[in-house]
């Protein structure tokens, strides 16, 4: 399998080898341009400043859904409580599209974190559409 850039998963250009630190530990990754450096480096410093907004994101709005959906199981069917649910950790996923290694390998990061951008907008018309369905039906 031909080596190809980390962050634009291009293989037909030349590579250099570059290293990054995220959360104490340093990464050796092959590159293909100054510019897929620098947006890599911009995009690791922007994760690891907002890696916690996205974890208390993604733990907190799920509970916070749920217990308005119990709350409001009477008034539409809690489905108001399932867009808190869907709709928020889609917009938590679209502002910090942080994917797996594998899908960066798979992908490069560029690419991954479109890919996580759509599963948030995804998300989003997701929690709607439950949010519409549950209150007509209810």
């Amino acid at each position: 399998m031909a080596k190809k850039c980390y962050w634009c998963a291009d293989k037909d250009r030349e590579l250099s080898s570059s290293e990054f630190e995220f959360r104490g530990k340093k990464e050796a990754v092959e590159i293909c341009s100054e510019q897929c450096e620098k947006d890599l480096l911009d995009f690791v410093a922007y994760a690891s400043d907002h890696l916690w907004h996205f974890l208390i994101g993604l733990f907190a709005l799920p509970l916070i859904g749920t217990v308005i959906t119990i709350l409001m199981q009477d008034v539409d069917n809690g489905g108001f409580g399932c867009f808190v649910i869907f709709a928020g950790m889609g917009g938590v996923i679209f502002k910090y599209p942080f994917v797996t290694p594998q899908t960066v390998a798979m992908f490069g990061a560029k690419k991954g974190i479109a890919i996580g951008r759509y599963t948030g907008i995804g998300c989003i018309v997701l929690g709607v559409g439950f949010w519409i369905v549950l209150s007509i039906w209810g």
